[in-house]
């Protein structure tokens, strides 16, 4: 799965960086009070972007999930009818898939749709590496997990340059661990802010 990953960001930044030549690529660096990643979003077509981003941050599973996977006699004992998160950090890379769909609408009424502003709605596999750090013990052991869903969400470039990027989106993932031998439904809800360090408007 580690050379899977690896393959797969080195074909993207590839691309961000041979599309980035002509001018179809807006990069950007963003945070939140728990995650930092740089991004490229690559434009597809009027409406439609490939989003990519590697960064570092924190993720989580379930409990009742970790109880199923590691199967430890300290998980039987404990009441596992509640599902608290259990939360880790480390890198991950992030794609999606996203469509503008109301970029028509927000230009005839005004609205800046530079810097690819707007709603959007599409499809999310983030991967994540080993925890680096971890909240709680019983996760150490888990090796690379991912989680992919449907998002719906809405970009805006703010500011008098127009290079802050306000993100925020939402949806629902399917998680698995590394030999994907659970899965678990669980809400996403994201938010962030960046700084546009190239692209067109």
């Amino acid at each position: 799965m580690n050379k899977l990953l690896m393959l797969s960001l080195l074909a993207c930044l590839c691309t961000s960086m041979a599309l980035a030549q002509q001018k179809k690529v807006q990069l950007s660096f963003n945070t939140n009070l728990i995650d930092a990643y740089a991004a490229a979003e690559i434009n597809l077509s009027a409406n439609s972007t490939l989003y990519t981003a590697i960064g570092f941050g924190a993720g989580s599973v379930s409990s009742i999930d970790l109880h199923k996977y590691f199967d430890k006699s300290k998980h039987n004992q404990r009441g596992t009818d509640v599902v608290l998160p259990d939360i880790f950090f480390a890198p991950y890379f992030n794609i999606q898939y996203r469509n503008y769909f109301a970029r028509k609408s927000d230009e005839r009424r005004g609205a800046y749709t530079g810097h690819n502003s707007g709603l959007y709605v599409g499809a999310r596999l983030k991967m994540y590496t080993a925890p680096a750090f971890v909240l709680k013990e019983e996760v150490k052991p888990m090796k690379e997990n991912y989680t992919l869903g449907a998002i719906f969400g809405y970009q805006k470039a703010v500011g008098a340059k127009r290079k802050l990027l306000f993100n925020i989106n939402g949806g629902v993932s399917t998680h698995a661990n590394y030999n994907l031998s659970f899965f678990a439904w669980k809400p996403m809800l994201h938010t962030s802010i960046g700084y546009i360090l190239s692209g067109n408007k």
